[in-house]
């Protein structure tokens, strides 16, 4: 897919998702290129609408990028729920099972988006995936990893630890992150999530099952399509 095509896909699914937001909302800021493109066409719009809109981000690199467009912004722990949140994800498997986690803010994501009304995944026709194996993103205590790291082999998965400049990548809340390599399809996504999570040291894993209430994949030609999750 050419480069300059796919960011004018995910500039009309930034556009086009934050007209969704109605004024006097909480709203979910997700992380990652695509969603970007929401943080900055909802930022347009509350300037020029002179909306009353407050943000949660869910990463430290979105609450920078919000803060740079003057958004006003709350920690989750300072709202009961949230209107409508809007993020990507690094696969679409079906309407109820999206793998997301590539950024590392798997868990910030996942807690705002099961705090969330509605929760809109914008993503290119490129993450639908059609793909024999994903990478599964898991995320860990740091001062248990050597454990973890064997209690998750023990499932029968390949396991690499994800590393950034040749050292482990560090999460927003000081966490490691594994990444499994899974054979698709997954019968059971549900059923996998909960047997990662019930390992000890294992801190949330990148299996969104049953959260999103909106899928809009950006297809080639420009068009979006808009999956109603039921």
């Amino acid at each position: 897919m050419p480069e300059k095509l796919l960011e004018k896909i995910k500039e009309k699914l930034g556009f086009e998702s934050a007209r969704e937001v109605k004024d006097g909302q909480i709203v979910g800021l997700g992380t990652g290129s695509t969603a970007n493109y929401f943080t900055q066409a909802l930022a347009k719009r509350i300037k020029e609408e002179d909306l009353n809109i407050t943000c949660v981000a869910s990463s430290t690199k979105t609450k920078d990028l919000a803060t740079s467009f003057n958004l006003k912004l709350k920690n989750v722990d300072e709202v009961e729920r949230i209107d409508i949140t809007v993020d990507g994800a690094d696969y679409i498997i079906n309407e109820s099972f999206i793998i997301k986690g590539a950024g590392g803010a798997l868990l910030s994501e996942k807690l705002l988006e099961s705090i969330s009304d509605r929760f809109i995944v914008i993503v290119d026709y490129s993450k639908q995936s059609k793909k024999e194996v994903i990478s599964v993103p898991v995320e860990i205590l740091k001062n248990s990893a050597t454990h973890t790291i064997e209690r998750v082999k023990e499932l029968g998965y390949p396991v690499t630890l994800r590393k950034k400049d040749s050292k482990p990548f560090i999460t927003d809340l000081r966490n490691y992150i594994l990444d499994l390599s899974i054979e698709l399809p997954i019968e059971d996504p549900f059923t996998l999530h909960q047997n990662l999570s019930s390992l000890t040291g294992v801190v949330e894993t990148g299996l969104f099952c049953h959260l999103s209430t909106d899928i809009w994949i950006g297809h080639e030609n420009k068009s979006i399509e808009k999956i109603p999750v039921l």
